[in-house]
């Protein structure tokens, strides 16, 4: 009697530990950082295209292979305007013309959903980009918006903003490093670099042979490059100040009408053609042609590399 009295404390002595044991496990397990996503919706290097005629946002991969159609307009009052990315939330901004918005696509899932819905966005939204500071600039052809974090959304910023007529029918902007950013102007025929608070610092105008400015972006090292449409259209690269550093390419038999243009992982530059319905591939080396990339691209204007992230 007396030992089975004594295996049972042992039983129970036992089971207690185990039990014990088990928490302390559990308590481990759900302390761990969640691992990191693997197979996200859009990878870094992707490359990003709006076709323009076809209403739609596709993504290739980064050798330019067809991957998937993101979004799809539907109904002819709703055109897609522009393109942009932003680190705060890893999603891929866009604007639509029609339903005055800018909307997301959630880079590891690929969910759709409403970034920046306000009534004073009420124009063509042909640029948005998010600034370093976090804050989400939008250009209204002439006018410049902006919007600054609040909570899960967005307020817009009324001091300072909006800037009315900051450029003649604005075509594309994009972020610079040091806080501002660009905007290029078919228009007024310009690129001109921006401060944060939307003070110009720099400008330059087209090329000869060529008039309107489409898109410009600063490159990893500093420089700028513009696409320029026109008689002779082209791509130039200019330093911080937009003074030109003599690098450029100009070939109407690949590039008839260029309206985006983006940077590889690799370095080199991409370039949109709306009339060709591709894309050209330019060495940043010596500008020499590398190869053109055409699948599932209709009226392609707007372009962007996916970052890392």
């Amino acid at each position: 009697m007396r030992k089975l009295k004594i295996r049972q404390l042992i039983f129970f002595i036992t089971l207690i530990l185990g039990l014990n044991s088990c928490k302390e496990v559990e308590s481990v397990i759900k302390a761990e950082p969640l691992p990191a996503p693997s197979g996200n919706y859009l990878e870094p290097g992707d490359i990003i295209v709006m076709n323009y005629t076809a209403d739609s946002i596709v993504q290739l991969d980064s050798n330019g292979v067809f991957k998937r159609t993101i979004y799809q307009a539907t109904g002819n009052s709703v055109l897609l305007l522009a393109l942009g990315w932003s680190s705060e939330n890893n999603q891929l901004l866009f604007t639509t013309d029609g339903n005055d918005r800018v909307l997301g696509v959630n880079a590891y899932t690929g969910k759709v959903s409403d970034v920046i819905v306000h009534s004073g966005l009420n124009g063509a939204l042909r640029g948005v980009t998010e600034l370093a500071n976090g804050n989400i600039a939008v250009l209204e052809s002439n006018n410049l918006e902006l919007f600054t974090p609040l909570g899960d959304g967005h307020q817009r910023e009324t001091s300072g903003f909006p800037i009315t007529n900051i450029i003649n029918t604005g075509q594309g902007m994009a972020p610079l490093a040091d806080g501002g950013f660009l905007i290029s102007s078919r228009g007024s025929d310009q690129i001109r670099t921006y401060d944060e608070d939307g003070v110009q610092q720099n400008s330059v105008g087209s090329p000869a042979g060529a008039n309107d400015g489409y898109f410009a972006i600063e490159l990893d090292n500093g420089d700028i490059v513009g696409i320029w449409s026109g008689t002779t259209d082209q791509v130039v690269e200019y330093d911080s100040t937009l003074s030109a550093t003599g690098a450029s390419y100009s070939n109407t038999t690949y590039l008839a009408n260029p309206r985006g243009v983006a940077q590889l992982h690799s370095g080199n530059i991409i370039v949109s053609d709306y009339s060709y319905n591709h894309l050209v591939e330019i060495d940043i080396s010596d500008y020499s042609l590398v190869r053109t990339i055409g699948q599932g691209l209709s009226g392609p204007t707007h372009v962007l590399v996916v970052p890392e992230y």
